[in-house]
């Protein structure tokens, strides 16, 4: 799916397990923005990519939506992987977050091929704020998708929109998630220092 020179967005990139794959995958010709909030996993995504000499990623410490300001990120446990902007019941640990609009953030002339989306159950807010990338740049979109609020079915709705008003020639592989088991590999040490 990513080739050298290709340009990944990583929203949600957590301590960067994708931005890394990503990274590997564009090489030094390409270009990987990441959007992170929580500033424990800014610190730890930063030390990943300075410990494997990547230079080609820019991490943004900000989360998006589809309005610009601050909101509360909540943990719903000790794993970082849980953090969401949505109202929870609960939390662990919140911190107080910038919040940018992803159109606002992606104004340069790069193109962007793909655009990863894991923002445990803020997701429609988030595509709402790259309506303009999405629609004139259609990039290759993967998403997780968390059910809070009955979202689920308006956000496979904007998907299956944008899908549907791709070329036809680029609506498989708009359907397509790569598969990063052989990268994903190189990359366990990391994910189990953290995870673990």
């Amino acid at each position: 799916m990513l080739r050298p020179g290709d340009r990944f967005v990583d929203i949600g990139a957590n301590i960067g397990m994708i931005t890394l794959t990503a990274a590997r995958c564009v090489g030094s010709v390409g270009r990987v923005d990441s959007f992170e909030p929580n500033p424990n996993c800014v610190a730890a995504l930063n030390h990943h990519l300075t410990i494997n000499n990547i230079r080609h990623v820019r991490v943004y410490p900000v989360a998006l939506a589809e309005s610009a300001g601050r909101m509360r990120l909540n943990l719903t446990s000790n794993h970082t992987g849980t953090a969401t902007l949505a109202v929870v019941e609960g939390a662990v640990e919140s911190f107080e977050v910038d919040v940018c609009v992803g159109d606002e953030m992606l104004i340069d002339d790069v193109p962007i091929r793909a655009i990863k989306i894991d923002v445990e159950g803020f997701e429609m807010q988030v595509l709402r704020g790259l309506e303009r990338v999405l629609s004139q740049q259609r990039p290759m979109l993967i998403t997780e998708f968390i059910e809070v609020s009955g979202i689920r079915q308006s956000i496979q709705a904007n998907i299956d929109r944008i899908i549907a008003q791709s070329p036809p020639e680029k609506q498989a592989e708009l359907k397509t998630v790569f598969d990063m088991q052989g990268i994903m590999q190189e990359l366990m040490p990391i994910y189990d220092k953290y995870y673990s």
